[in-house]
């Protein structure tokens, strides 16, 4: 079992220290990290801070969110270093949470059904998208990007989902979808959201109104995402919805009341 250093600073005063050890007891209240067993580098680990938690696979930065924003890095020496600055969550749910189950019962199911019963089971035990199967769940979330669609190749097609299917990468995850034709940070939310084993909401803009967030104001990218992304997988877990459900409840709020 390795001995791990963990070094933090913050704007905050109060909020910096220093960890180290097996345990990782804190010495001034910044927050923990278990150690790394059995590994021979730093490259998978949980943190938590008070009010956040996420996790980092195959990167040496990825952003925290939460109360705080900040970033983890870690270096050759295996010393992980954590800042942060105090800031406040955009998300701001205007729907109660007992009225969620509701409102997705309320969503036309039958309009997912291909993508959920038929594609998305075939995609994710293969591992990857065929042409055919690609332009199906593009044309489900925006039936006018079909010529930028059609214009990639199935060997393209193959090889950039089989990447977002697989890494341990999130940003990597998402952010190569877009590299494709007619591909933009929805419709790759849409293709993880489906057929990727962990739970990814859709980047959809009445799923932000949803939320508090008016997509017309904020910038897609890989921030904005993972911070969307956690904040529905907590409420999903709250709820005990799945990501589904919970996608179908926001969709559902927003046309009934935006």
């Amino acid at each position: 079992m390795q001995s791990l250093r963990i070094w933090g600073h913050s704007t905050r005063s109060g909020a910096s220290g220093r960890l180290e050890g097996l345990g990782l007891t804190p010495i001034r209240p910044i927050g923990h990290l278990p150690p790394n067993e059995g590994r021979s580098t730093l490259r998978e680990f949980s943190v938590s801070m008070g009010f956040f938690q996420r996790s980092m696979r195959g990167a040496n930065s990825l952003p925290i969110w939460g109360g705080w924003r900040g970033r983890i890095e870690t270096n050759k020496n295996k010393q992980v270093n954590i800042t942060k600055r105090a800031t406040m969550s955009i998300f701001k749910s205007r729907i109660s949470a007992s009225k969620l189950k509701a409102l997705a019962q309320h969503y036309p199911a039958n309009y997912d059904h291909e993508i959920e019963s038929v594609v998305a089971p075939q995609v994710r035990k293969r591992g990857y998208f065929t042409k055919p199967e690609f332009e199906s769940i593009c044309h489900w979330k925006t039936p006018r990007s079909r010529p930028k669609v059609a214009s990639n190749s199935a060997e393209y097609i193959e090889a950039v989902t089989r990447t977002a299917l697989s890494t341990g990468s999130e940003q990597l995850r998402i952010e190569v979808l877009t590299l494709m034709n007619g591909v933009s940070w929805p419709t790759a939310s849409v293709i993880l959201h489906f057929c990727h084993k962990e739970p990814y909401p859709i980047l959809d803009v009445r799923a932000l109104w949803s939320l508090g967030v008016d997509a017309s104001k904020v910038t897609y990218n890989f921030d904005l995402w993972w911070e969307y992304t956690e904040v529905c997988r907590r409420l999903a877990k709250s709820t005990g919805l799945s990501m589904r459900e919970l996608d179908r409840a926001l969709w559902q709020y927003s046309k009934e009341n935006q």
